[in-house]
């Protein structure tokens, strides 16, 4: 079977294999006999709040920290909750972990049930409406209402203060716990409710997690960063975070131009730690570049129609970090002709498959790197590889099925260098 450049299919979304494919959730038999569930035993405990209102306004509770995603719930399924409180139904508790901010005191993070907490927190701000199972009329709380709206609409103020007195649960891990473990609680008990890959991704473990998420924060959140309609690349369930990461694992994995499967990508950010302060920096370079494209309107952005396909910003950062240094005026001609290749070679169907990948990635080959390029090679990112005799390597690769399933492509010859 020939080697595959990556398993996705999607032109603004990957299709991933799921993390506990075997492959990445490999067992290690070395750690059994030290294995000692206590030693990771977090103590928790039941908490009833019985205002929600106070409860939310209060001022002490985090429903942003980096691995939660945004707020997915449609109306109509937040109006569903509503009701289901008014019933009485059963709610499952909300998670909370408890970090003492030397500023601001107790901070109650939000681990599970952001969506639920953002639609109660609508409805009693006036901007959600409940509607009534058997009227179907849709209903407001008075709070925040503009006079425009009739009496009729909103909900009877005995029934505002039901609302108000409901009682929520919550668990709480009282003793103070790290972000990682955080993230572990979270990754789990979203088991029920499956999050997308990328999603997924920027919930792991791990100390390179985050500082990929602060990339994210700088880079796609401030106001006319890389969210803009200018460079228009999808951003929704942390399709972002997952550019990055992918675009940081290909730069650190250098000089091969590889892509990685989703099993790989994911297992290198588990066990990836946060890297030296050359390469971060050089990272920031990097997206500063495309950045200062994007707020004077290169063409490298507006000469294309349609959407900034994931592979072409990936391969994009990939070409820029190979230029590190120079200045924007003189990358915006190799990135601008990445994307006018791929889009020409592949009639504007620039997906994220074996084919696109393949172009982008000999087209990548050619960019001649700056001579001074050796802060690619950080060993926090990719550690040495543990020593091992050549049997117990085969017997590895055969258990695993990474060679079949999520192997990464490589051209397979050199291409013509361009200066």
């Amino acid at each position: 079977m020939p080697p595959t450049f990556i398993n996705e299919d999607a032109y603004d979304a990957f299709e991933h294999e799921e993390l506990e494919q075997e492959g990445f959730a490999e067992h290690d038999a070395e750690y059994d006999s030290d294995y000692r569930p206590d030693d990771d035993f977090v103590a928790h405990a039941p908490v009833r709040y019985t205002n929600v209102k106070r409860t939310l306004h209060t001022g002490d509770i985090d429903l942003n920290p980096s691995y939660q995603r945004e707020v997915v719930w449609g109306a109509a399924r937040q109006s569903a909750l509503i009701d289901s409180l008014y019933r009485g139904y059963y709610v499952p508790p909300i998670v909370f972990a408890i970090r003492n901010d030397p500023e601001l005191g107790k901070i109650r993070v939000c681990v599970d049930g952001k969506q639920r907490l953002s639609a109660i927190q609508q409805f009693i701000d006036g901007t959600l409406p409940y509607k009534h199972s058997r009227t179907q009329k849709k209903l407001y709380m008075s709070t925040n209402l503009h006079d425009s709206l009739k009496q009729k609409q909103r909900v009877p103020q005995f029934w505002e203060q039901h609302f108000l007195d409901l009682k929520i649960d919550t668990v709480e891990y009282e003793k103070a716990i790290t972000e990682t473990m955080e993230r572990e609680i979270f990754e789990r008990v979203q088991n029920g409710v499956p999050l997308q890959a990328s999603e997924k991704l920027q919930a792991l473990g791990g100390t390179l997690v985050p500082w990929i998420g602060e990339l994210q924060q700088k880079y796609f959140t401030q106001e006319g960063g890389l969210n803009s309609s200018i460079v228009n690349l999808g951003t929704e369930h942390s399709k972002d975070f997952e550019c990055l990461a992918r675009a940081v694992y290909l730069i650190a994995h250098m000089p091969n131009q590889k892509l990685p499967g989703y099993a790989s990508l994911a297992k290198w950010l588990k066990a990836g730690n946060r890297p030296s302060q050359e390469f971060a920096d050089s990272i920031n370079w990097m997206l500063g570049i495309l950045t200062q494209l994007a707020r004077e309107k290169s063409t490298v952005y507006t000469e294309f129609s349609g959407r900034l396909a994931p592979v072409e910003f990936i391969y994009m950062c990939l070409v820029t970090a190979k230029l590190r240094g120079k200045p924007a005026s003189e990358i915006a001609p190799e990135i601008g002709q990445l994307r006018r290749t791929l889009r020409e070679k592949h009639q504007n169907d620039v997906r994220a498959n074996n084919r696109v990948c393949a172009t982008a990635a000999q087209y990548a080959q050619g960019v001649i790197p700056v001579p001074d390029f050796s802060w690619i090679h950080d060993t926090n990112l990719i550690p040495p590889p543990p020593s091992r005799n050549n049997n117990a390597s085969k017997r590895g690769r055969k258990k695993s099925g990474l060679d079949s399933d999520d192997s990464d492509y490589d051209t397979g010859r050199r291409a013509t260098k361009r200066r």
